[in-house]
């Protein structure tokens, strides 16, 4: 019993036994037919790196363009330009226009022409004053948590705001949606 303990474990562990033997697909050897054994020309691969041989080509057009460069220009064209290409030339700058003054913009909602009341913000926000919300007899404002902070830095708390109001500036008609603010609008 010990004899048969001993053979069992005389392999470390995890190794495969080492009595292998060949394979007997090996030991078998091919038939070939020496007709079909002719010689294959195999197909050449491209040439690493394909810019070498680009290389002389690039150098012939560079030196092309270098020696058109060298060459003096004989003839010379007149090309009108139109004024303003001239005034870019001779550095004239555009005249300044005067500061319009205010931000509010001239407008119509319905039948009220409700003057300069309206401002223009520039950042898609439109103000309405209280009192002009109040003449206008709107449907009521929607409750809003927004906080405007003028440039003085002072917080100013909304009243509300009021969706989808068609105003008219000049002839075309837009819907705006409006801020209702609690202050004094320009004359």
């Amino acid at each position: 019993m010990r004899q048969l303990a001993s053979n069992q474990n005389t392999r470390p562990v995890g190794a495969l036994p080492s009595d292998t033997g060949k394979n007997p697909q090996a030991t078998h050897e091919s038939k070939k037919d020496d007709a079909s054994s002719e010689p294959v020309n195999a197909a050449r691969p491209p040439p690493p790196f394909p810019q070498r041989l680009q290389k002389k080509n690039d150098d012939r057009m560079f030196n092309k363009f270098l020696s058109m460069l060298s060459q003096r220009l004989t003839e010379f064209k007149t090309v009108a330009l139109t004024e303003e290409f001239t005034s870019r030339i001779q550095n004239k700058l555009p005249q300044k226009h005067k500061d319009p003054g205010s931000f509010t913009i001239p407008a119509r909602i319905g039948n009220i022409d409700v003057g300069r009341a309206i401002c223009d913000l520039g950042a898609s926000i439109n103000l309405m004053p209280l009192s002009l919300f109040k003449q206008l007899g709107l449907r009521a404002p929607r409750p809003t948590t927004l906080m405007l902070q003028p440039a003085d830095r002072s917080i100013a708390y909304l009243e509300g705001v009021v969706e989808d109001v068609l105003l008219q500036i000049g002839k075309f008609i837009f819907p705006a949606d409006f801020i209702i603010l609690d202050y004094e609008d320009d004359e």
